[in-house]
């Protein structure tokens, strides 16, 4: 095993040394201090390479791998000592002509013979991961970090058999430089965590929120959308999972107000009635107070004097979640004046003043009761209600996010639609600027 030396010139030299610990190319003087007896064969000029090479003589490695080519055009370990020494010239385009050399021609000699399909994963990964190197020096961090997984696919363990100690642990730290080059923190961070195994629960910035928002879309299409979402936290790190929130079953009974019993609604607690004052009363879902009819609830106040004024009559049922978010509906089809309040909790949580559909959505508070009720003039009916718990739905698919901002985009399946709610788990950084340097930090300390 021979000892990895710097590709980088000394404006790169410190990531290199961190990596490789301490030589890769460039300020350090080279030895002729090489054994004189002269290698007949082709195994042996790839092993005189390889000597040149660990002292720092790459023009000489060069010499030698390129003698070991034109004995033996084939011969695939001859393309790997070059290409490395070409990268400690800081020749990077050549490196990774040689390097390719390797990768491309393996299968070929695989399927002629001429290598075991053992021996061409350990060269092409070896070669992949000189790749990621020399695109590293190169400031080319995408292509870095993709070589650098892909010498990691063939190997998981990887670790070079000519250079001491260039392994596994060594392209992790490569690809949570690149990360960070790229503005990746998020994958850098768990670059880093893989090495420690601590670097998440040890960081002082770093913290873990659940959100459920109302979604704002993008586009749709019949089958998929792209939605965005607003936290409630500016510096977003990693968003770590969204799920849509789908509606369960309706909650309420007699929804609809079509069961009523010798004038009196069914299922429902009627409170502070009083008759020709603060009525409840069954009609057509087209007529008002004193209508006839069936299948609907109108509601009346007339307040004959002042101690009338603002007592509070209504209908509620007690079935609510407790500390759940819930969508309460309400449908006016006949309105002549007035209001309806929609209450859980000592709160108001919607007010109903117009015709049409209503919809609130809200966080029950420890209070399982709805109430529907009213406390002036009032003069209107309803002829359905809903209400409903949200329940976990589809995973969604993270298509953008930026590090340190607070809008994530998705795509949704399925689409989501107005007033749809998602719940989103996100790690966020207390101060971003800190958070970059404990990822510099840790980066420099490897």
């Amino acid at each position: 095993m021979r000892k990895l030396q710097s590709i980088y010139m000394q404006c790169f030299v410190l990531l290199v040394f961190m990596i490789f610990s301490g030589s890769f190319i460039g300020c350090e003087t080279f030895s002729d201090d090489i054994p004189s007896d002269a290698p007949v064969t082709v195994n042996g000029l790839i092993e005189e390479g390889w000597t040149y090479y660990e002292v720092n003589n790459f023009e000489r490695a060069v010499t030698s791998f390129n003698d070991a080519s034109n004995a033996e055009a084939t011969n695939l370990e001859a393309y790997l000592g070059m290409g490395y020494s070409f990268a400690q010239m800081n020749q990077l385009t050549r490196a990774q002509q040689n390097l390719g050399n390797v990768i491309a021609l393996a299968p070929v000699l695989v399927d002629e013979g001429g290598l075991s399909e053992a021996q061409a994963q350990v060269l092409r990964a070896e070669a992949y991961a000189g790749m990621a190197v020399a695109f590293l020096a190169a400031k080319d961090y995408e292509n870095a970090v993709s070589r650098a997984e892909m010498c990691m696919e063939i190997d998981p363990q990887f670790s070079h058999r000519w250079i001491e100690d260039f392994d596994d642990a060594d392209l992790i730290i490569l690809k949570a430089e690149a990360y960070f080059g790229v503005q990746d923190y998020a994958n850098c961070m768990f670059a880093l965590d893989a090495l420690s195994g601590n670097f998440i629960s040890n960081s002082a910035q770093l913290g873990t929120r659940t959100d459920t928002l109302v979604v704002t879309m993008l586009e749709d299409t019949q089958f998929t959308g792209i939605a965005e979402l607003h936290l409630s936290i500016t510096n977003l790190v990693y968003p770590s999972a969204i799920t849509n929130l789908s509606l369960g079953s309706d909650l309420l009974s007699n929804s609809s107000f079509d069961s009523w019993t010798s004038g009196s609604l069914n299922d429902w607690s009627v409170s502070n009635t009083e008759a020709g004052v603060r009525e409840i009363s069954e009609v057509d879902s087209l007529e008002s107070y004193g209508g006839s009819g069936t299948g609907a609830c109108n509601f009346y106040n007339l307040p004959l004097d002042n101690s009338d004024f603002g007592v509070p009559f209504g209908i509620s049922q007690t079935v609510l979640p407790n500390n759940a978010f819930v969508r309460v509906q309400v449908n006016v089809s006949t309105w002549l004046n007035g209001e309806l309040y929609i209450e859980n909790g000592g709160m108001q949580r919607g007010v109903v003043n117009d015709l049409g559909v209503f919809t609130f959505d809200f966080e029950t508070a420890s209070d399982p009761t709805l109430t529907i009720s009213s406390n002036d003039t009032t003069n209107m009916t309803i002829d359905w209600s809903f209400a409903t718990s949200f329940a976990d739905g589809f995973s969604q698919e993270v298509v953008e996010y930026v590090s340190g901002g607070n809008v994530v985009t998705f795509h949704s399946v399925p689409v989501p639609r107005h007033r749809g709610r998602f719940v989103v788990d996100y790690m966020y950084a207390n101060d971003f600027g800190e958070f970059l340097i404990e990822l510099r930090d840790a980066i420099d300390s490897l």
